[in-house]
C-alpha cells in the first residue's frame, strides 16, 4: 500500500546524459550543486541561512531568492526532517537544494525560467520543497498532488496551490495530459519496485506540456555504500534481512528493492545509473539530458528528462530502399579509372 510519497512519472531515454560535475558520461564525482555546508561541512543555521539571504538562481532567467522571500510557516504534521518537534536546519536546506538542482537540470533543458508557468510537486507533502518552488517561480501556477490529504490541503491553503488528491491507482490520479511545464518528483521511485516504476514514470510524462521538464530523485551508488557499511551508516528504515535482500539485488542487476515492514508495494530502492537510464530509455518520448551524482542534499541522485513527442533525425528509421540501393551501389561500384 502505497504512502504518502506516491506519485507518479513516466521517463524517457539517454541522449548523452552527463553529469554535472565534469560534463563525462556516467561521472560519479561529487556534484557542484552540493552545498558547501552539507555532508559534515560547516553548517548555516536558520538564522545565518534566512538573514544571509542565500541566493537560488538568475543564470536562466529565474528570480534571485533569497530565504526572506520563503514563506516560514510549517505544518503541525509535517515530519519531513523532523526531531523531537524541532525542524533542524537541514529541512530548509533540503528545500533550497531542490531548487538549485531544478536550476541546473533547467540549464541542461535549455529552458529559461520565464518558461516555467504551470509546475506540478508530486509528491508535495507538506511543502518542504512547494515554498522554495513558489518563491523561485512566483508567477508560476503551482499544483500540489499527493496522498497525504492534508499536505495538500496546507499547501493549497498556505502557497496557493491548486490541490489534488492523488490515488492508489496511479491510471486514476486526477491530473490532466500536457498541463505542465516542470514537475518535481522528489523521493517518489525511491520507495518504489521496480515494477511501479513504469506506471508512474508513463503517467508523469503524460502530464508534461511537449518540452516541459521532469526532474525526479533516485537512491544511487552513495545510499548503497552507506547501506552497506563503506561510508556513514544510512538508516533505510529496514530491518537488517531485508537491507540484504536490497544489497544483494542492487549488486546483481543494478536495482534493489525491499518492502517496509507491514506495508506492501512502498519501501526502499536504490538503483544504479545504468539502470535508470535504461529504464528510461524505453520510452521514446522522453529525452534524459542530465545525471547529477547526489545532486539533491548530497544524498540522492537527479535525473532531467525533457518530453518531446518530434522525432529527431538520428530517430528516424533509414528507408529500406535507401539501404538496399546502396548495398547493390558497393557491389557494381565502377572500377576505379587509372
Amino acid at each position: 500500500m502505497l504512502s504518502s510519497r506516491a506519485l507518479a512519472l513516466r521517463a524517457h531515454r539517454p541522449e548523452e546524459p552527463r553529469s554535472v560535475a565534469t560534463g563525462d558520461r556516467w561521472n560519479a564525482g561529487r556534484s557542484p550543486l552540493d552545498f558547501p555546508h552539507q555532508a559534515g561541512r560547516h553548517c548555516l543555521s536558520e538564522e545565518e541561512a534566512y538573514e544571509g539571504g542565500l541566493l537560488m538562481g538568475n543564470s536562466i532567467g529565474i528570480l534571485q531568492v533569497t530565504e526572506k522571500d520563503v514563506i516560514r510557516t510549517l505544518s503541525p504534521n509535517e515530519t519531513m526532517n523532523r526531531t523531537d518537534h524541532d525542524f533542524p536546519v537541514e529541512y530548509w536546506v533540503a528545500g533550497r537544494s531542490a531548487i538549485d538542482a531544478i536550476r541546473t537540470c533547467l540549464v541542461s533543458a535549455h529552458k529559461s525560467g520565464s518558461e516555467i508557468q504551470h509546475i506540478l510537486d508530486f509528491p508535495c507533502g507538506h511543502g518542504r520543497v512547494l515554498r522554495y518552488l513558489k518563491a523561485a517561480f512566483p508567477h508560476a501556477e503551482l499544483t500540489a498532488c499527493d496522498l497525504l490529504r492534508d499536505g495538500v490541503d496546507f499547501c493549497s491553503s498556505v502557497f496557493g496551490a491548486i490541490p489534488v488528491y492523488s490515488d492508489e491507482d496511479v491510471a486514476e490520479i486526477p491530473l490532466g495530459e500536457n498541463g505542465y511545464d516542470l514537475i518535481w518528483v522528489g523521493s517518489l521511485l525511491t520507495h518504489l519496485d521496480s515494477d511501479r516504476w513504469e506506471a508512474f514514470l508513463i503517467k508523469l510524462a503524460s502530464c508534461l506540456r511537449d518540452g516541459g521538464v521532469v526532474v525526479f530523485t533516485t537512491h544511487g551508488a552513495s545510499v548503497y555504500k552507506r547501506m552497506k557499511g563503506v561510508e556513514n551508516f544510512y538508516n533505510c528504515g529496514l530491518p537488517y534481512w531485508r537491507i540484504t535482500k536490497v544489497l544483494y539485488r542492487y549488486e546483481q542487476a543494478g536495482f534493489g528493492y525491499a518492502d517496509y515492514l507491514g506495508a506492501h508495494g512502498y519501501g526502499f530502492s536504490i538503483s544504479a545509473p545504468q539502470w535508470v537510464l535504461s529504464t528510461i530509455s524505453r520510452h521514446r518520448d522522453l529525452r534524459c539530458v542530465l545525471y547529477a551524482d547526489r545532486g539533491w542534499h548530497n544524498l540522492q541522485d537527479v535525473y532531467a528528462c525533457v518530453k518531446s513527442t518530434k522525432p529527431v533525425k538520428t530517430e528516424i528509421a533509414t528507408p529500406l530502399t535507401t539501404y538496399v540501393k546502396h548495398l547493390l551501389r558497393e557491389v557494381w561500384k565502377p572500377k576505379p579509372t587509372s
